[in-house]
C-alpha cells in the first residue's frame, strides 16, 4: 500500500479535488491533519492496526466525510483511511471549513449528527462484545468447574 500522492490534486477557494487509486492510503492513523475529506465518487476504508492486525471500523460511500475529528479538536488522525477503490475526494482545509461553517451553521449540525450516529454505532458495537465476551467467559467457567 502506498502513501497519496498529491499529482492529481486541483485547488479553487481552499477546496482541492483529489484522485486517489485503489489501495491507496489518504491519511495515516497518528498523524497530524489540518484536512477533511468529502467522498464524491468511490468507498474508503476506515481502520485501526493493533499488533498487528487490522481492524475494520467502516466502509464509507459517495457523500459521506472522514478526517473532521482533525480540523475540531487538535489531536492526531484517529484511524488510517484507504481507497477501496479509485475514489475521488473533496479535501477542505482547517481555513476553508470555518469560513464555510460561519456562514452556513447548518453543516455544523450535519457533522454532529453523523457524529452522533457514528458514536450510537460504536456504543452498540462495544455492548455486543462485551455481551460476547461475558458468555465467552461464562463457557469457560463452567467448563473449568466441569473438570
Amino acid at each position: 500500500m502506498k502513501e497519496r500522492s498529491h499529482e492529481n490534486e486541483s485547488c479553487k477557494d481552499g477546496v482541492r479535488y483529489l484522485n486517489v487509486a485503489e489501495n491507496e492510503k489518504i491519511c495515516s492513523e497518528g498523524s497530524y491533519g489540518t484536512e477533511m475529506y468529502v467522498i464524491i465518487d468511490g468507498k474508503v476504508k476506515i481502520s485501526l492496526r493493533r499488533k498487528g492486525e487490522d481492524f475494520e471500523l467502516t466502509t464509507l460511500e459517495a457523500g459521506e466525510f472522514f478526517g473532521e475529528m482533525c480540523l475540531l479538536e487538535d489531536e492526531p488522525r484517529s484511524a488510517d483511511a484507504i481507497a477501496v477503490e479509485p475514489t475521488t475526494l473533496m479535501v477542505i482545509d482547517k481555513i476553508s471549513f470555518n469560513k464555510v461553517a460561519q456562514k452556513n451553521p447548518s453543516l455544523i449540525f450535519k457533522i454532529m449528527k453523523t457524529l452522533s450516529c457514528r458514536l450510537r454505532e460504536s456504543n452498540e458495537r462495544l455492548l455486543e462484545y462485551k455481551h460476547e465476551f461475558e458468555s465467552q467467559l461464562g463457557d469457560i467457567l463452567d467448563k473449568n468447574r466441569e473438570e
